[in-house]
């Protein structure tokens, strides 16, 4: 017994609808031109002078007995989003689940619809904390695209190598954490360096006593930036790390003494040496990276 159908009432157009679509056991009813103007393959696929079907048979009109069917390896969830999206229908973001999205970027290009690939891409950035990074980099050598690279990169040099499965070392590839190794152990000595040796004091005209001031300075500053910046488990930007240092009590540090030297610590660009070099070698390897152009 063939699978009971059912209809999409959401994307069921009765005014404009010019043909039905069967996508798994699900029926839908839509314009062709709306679809055909996002969808290279729909455009070509519907036309009823076009030589080529993409291997879809002729005989299927988009009548209710004879519903264009759409390969197997699209399933509705993504299929709606993207019938939603020419209609300018509200898509609610329960739907945009992770995997769906990369089944979303996968039909972008089976459908050959740039705006959906677009779409797909935006979305899954917006959700990139939500993959692992060697997923990311994975989606980005499958689907040619740069705007996953560097983020997944930078998580890369702050992740213990040994929490990495095979097939994460596979995804990633040998070259890759070569690079992120040699970038991993500049920043982790960079980072000892800092702990290790204390911004020096600018004394306030307030300052009470200096070398009291000093004092405590010295000691905060390894209590505070130096374990922060050793701390493995939580690898933190430069500028995360002096605004939680801003947040300890400084004890006899003048508070004029206390502004001032802060206030180099944000503006000091050596001491952005980490976060400068992983953003400078994610770029340069995202660069390889071919780029579809905007026709796919």
């Amino acid at each position: 017994m063939a699978p009971l159908r059912t209809t999409n009432l959401k994307l069921w157009d009765e005014t404009r609808g010019t043909h039905i679509f069967l996508v798994g056991n699900t029926l839908y009813k839509l314009d062709a031109s709306a679809l055909a103007r996002v969808s290279d393959f729909l455009e070509n696929l519907l036309d009823p002078k076009a030589a080529w079907h993409g291997g879809h048979s002729s005989n299927r009109d988009g009548s209710e007995s004879r519903p264009v069917v759409i390969a197997d390896k699209i399933a509705e969830p993504e299929f709606e989003i993207f019938a939603s999206r020419p209609y300018g229908l509200n898509i609610p973001k329960d739907t945009l689940k992770k995997d769906v999205l990369v089944k979303l970027l996968q039909l972008s290009d089976y459908f050959v619809s740039p705006s959906t690939r677009e779409y797909a891409i935006d979305q899954i950035q917006g959700k990139c904390f939500s993959f692992e990074p060697s997923e990311l980099i994975g989606l980005s050598y499958q689907y040619h695209t740069r705007v996953f690279f560097r983020g997944a990169f930078e998580r890369l040099v702050k992740t213990p190598f040994h929490s990495l499965s095979d097939e994460e070392v596979k995804i990633i590839g040998f070259e890759n954490l070569f690079i992120i190794a040699k970038v991993k152990e500049s920043v982790q000595e960079h980072h000892r360096i800092m702990a290790t040796e204390p911004a020096q004091i600018r004394h306030h005209r307030d300052c009470a006593n200096n070398a009291r001031c000093e004092e405590d300075w010295y000691a905060i500053w390894w209590n505070g930036i130096g374990r922060l910046l050793l701390d493995g488990r939580n690898v933190l930007p430069w500028d995360e790390v002096v605004s939680r240092f801003e947040k300890l009590s400084f004890g006899e540090v003048g508070e004029g003494c206390r502004r001032e030297t802060i206030n180099q610590l944000k503006l000091g660009e050596g001491y952005r040496h980490g976060d400068t070099l992983m953003r400078k070698v994610g770029d340069e390897l995202a660069m390889k990276i071919k780029e579809l152009d905007g026709s796919l």
